[in-house]
């Protein structure tokens, strides 16, 4: 799937669903660092079973939870504070498309308004 085509995947999805998922580790959330940037990110999935799909090798052992939206709006902020950034649908073979948390935050509210 393209990224502009995956990009509204996504957010269709977590709109329509209220709601983000990520994994879990031991009570904590997955992070990982982009080596690029040397920056923090943080992965979410429109949907449990993506996560659940990424739980290996590495992130094996950690189980996907649900972030409800107006959770993951409010974190965002967060993120952006701690100059994180955003992964959006990470796969198995390790794609996925980073997002500044400003920008995230704006194309969710941005679908939650509708057209």
């Amino acid at each position: 799937m393209q990224p502009d085509a995956l990009m509204t995947y996504f957010l269709t999805q977590v709109t329509d669903e209220h709601a983000v998922h990520a994994l879990l580790r031991a009570d904590r959330w997955v992070t990982f660092l982009d080596e690029e940037s040397g920056r923090s990110v943080f992965p979410v999935w429109s949907h449990p079973d993506f996560a659940k799909a990424c739980a290996v090798e590495e992130w094996a052992g950690t189980t996907p939870d649900d972030v409800p939206l107006d959770d993951w709006l409010r974190f965002l902020s967060r993120l952006e504070a701690d100059g994180s950034l955003v992964a959006v649908m990470p796969r198995p073979d390790g794609s996925h498309l980073l997002v500044e948390p400003s920008r995230h935050r704006g194309d969710l509210e941005s679908f939650l308004d509708g057209p």
